[in-house]
C-alpha cells in the first residue's frame, strides 16, 4: 500500500473509533433526551434508535422502556410494543399507570377492563400522595385521567362486554364515578346517557345528553364568533365523538341540537360518509324528504368512493332511500350539480372518512 495510502486509512480509523467512543459517552439519559427531541420532530424511526441503545445500556430502565414502548406504537408496531409494557409490569407493577392505560387501549373485553382497573388504582394511590405532600397543588389533572379511565371502563360493557351479566349496572356505575372525579368531563354524561337509552330511561337520558352538550357546544359557537379565540381555550369532542353525540341526539329526538352539531361537522370536512347519513336520517324523521334524499345520495355516493365496509349504515342508507315517497318529489328535486363537487373523481382518497 502507498504510503499516502496507509496515513489516509490510519486516520480514517482514528476517526471511526473517536465517533464510536464519542457515541459511548452518551449517557442513557442523554439517548432519551436525544430520542424526546427526535419524535418532537415526528422522526420515530431515529428515536427508535436512541432508545434502543439507551436499553442496550441499561435493559431495565423504566422511562427508556416506556419511551421506547410509546415510540413504537407511533410507528404501528403494536405486538413489540405490548411486549415492552409487558416487561414494564414485571419490573414495576404497582408504580406508573400509564402501561396499564396503553394496555386497555391496545387489548379488548375483559382483559382491556383488567388493565384500566389496576391503572386507575395505581392513579389513586399517586393522588392520595399528592395531597399528602401539599393541600394547595392543583391535582386536576390526576382526576381527569381517573375519569376518562373510568369512562373507558364504561364503554367497554357497552360494547365489548354488553352482554355480560349486570352489564347496564357496571356501564351505569363507571359512568358515574367517571363524573364524581370530573363533573366537567362531557364523554362521561353522553355515555351515561347512551347506557340509560339502552335502558329504555328516555327521559334521564335526554337530561344527560343535554348536559353533556352544554359543557362543549357554546364554547364551540364562541370559538365561530370571536377570531381571538383559538381552540386551546376550550374543551371540544374530537370529531367521532361528536358525531356519536348526533346520533344519540337523533335517537332521542332532539333534532335541532343535532342538526347544529352536524352542520358544523360538515363545516370541518364535508366527505365524511356518516355525517351526511345521519343528516339525511334526520330530516327523513322529520318528513323533510327533499334535504333527507339529498344527504343520503351524498351518503351513499361518498360510501363508494371511499369504500366503505359499514354494511348496517350502507344498508340503512338504502332502505331510507327506497321508504322516501316518490310522490313528495318534484323533477326539479333532483340533487343540486353543485353537490356532485364534493364528490372528488379521485379513488385514492383516505378511507378513513366512512366514520
Amino acid at each position: 500500500m502507498p504510503k499516502n495510502a496507509r496515513k489516509r486509512a490510519g486516520r480514517s480509523k482514528a476517526g471511526h473509533k473517536n465517533e464510536a467512543n464519542a457515541t459511548n459517552k452518551y449517557s442513557v439519559e442523554d439517548l432519551l433526551e436525544k430520542a424526546n427531541d427526535c419524535v418532537e420532530q415526528f422522526q420515530f424511526e431515529l428515536a427508535c434508535k436512541f432508545c434502543q441503545r439507551a436499553l442496550e445500556l441499561d435493559p431495565h430502565n423504566l422511562h427508556a422502556l416506556n419511551t421506547y414502548a410509546c415510540i413504537l406504537l407511533e410507528l404501528g408496531d403494536a405486538e413489540t410494543a405490548y411486549d415492552q409494557f409487558q416487561q414494564l409490569i414485571k419490573l414495576s407493577p404497582d408504580v406508573g399507570h400509564e402501561k396499564y392505560m396503553y394496555l386497555g387501549q391496545m387489548c379488548s373485553g375483559a382483559d382491556a377492563a383488567n388493565y384500566f382497573n389496576k391503572g386507575i388504582e395505581i392513579l389513586k394511590v399517586e393522588l392520595q400522595q399528592s395531597n399528602s405532600v401539599a393541600s394547595n397543588v392543583d391535582n386536576s389533572n390526576f382526576s381527569q385521567e381517573i375519569s376518562r379511565a373510568y369512562c373507558s371502563l364504561a364503554e367497554i360493557y357497552l360494547t365489548d362486554c354488553c352482554f355480560d351479566e349486570n352489564a347496564a349496572q357496571h356501564c351505569e356505575s363507571y359512568c358515574r364515578s367517571a363524573i364524581e372525579h370530573d363533573i366537567e368531563n362531557a364523554e362521561a354524561y353522553q355515555l351515561l346517557a347512551s347506557c340509560l337509552l339502552s335502558q329504555d330511561q328516555i327521559d334521564n337520558a335526554r337530561e344527560y345528553m343535554q348536559k353533556s352538550v352544554s359543557l362543549w357546544l357554546p364554547a364551540s359557537r364562541e370559538l365561530d364568533s370571536n377570531v381571538e379565540e383559538t381552540e386551546e381555550n376550550f374543551i371540544i369532542p374530537n370529531y367521532d365523538s361528536r358525531i356519536t353525540c348526533a346520533k344519540l341526539l337523533i335517537e332521542l329526538e332532539q333534532y335541532e341540537t343535532a342538526n347544529e352539531i352536524l352542520d358544523r361537522l360538515l363545516q370541518e370536512d364535508d366527505e365524511v360518509v356518516q355525517v351526511w347519513y345521519l343528516l339525511g336520517w334526520l330530516h327523513y324523521l322529520q318528513k323533510d324528504y327533499l334535504p333527507a334524499r339529498q344527504h343520503l345520495e351524498m351518503a351513499k355516493k361518498l360510501s363508494e368512493k371511499f369504500h366503505c365496509d359499514d354494511s348496517k349504515v350502507n344498508e340503512h342508507i338504502q332502505e331510507l332511500l327506497e321508504e322516501i315517497p316518490n310522490s313528495e318529489l318534484t323533477e326539479d328535486d333532483e340533487i343540486e350539480d353543485e353537490n356532485d363537487d364534493h364528490v372528488m373523481e379521485t379513488e385514492d382518497s383516505p378511507p378513513n372518512n366512512c366514520v
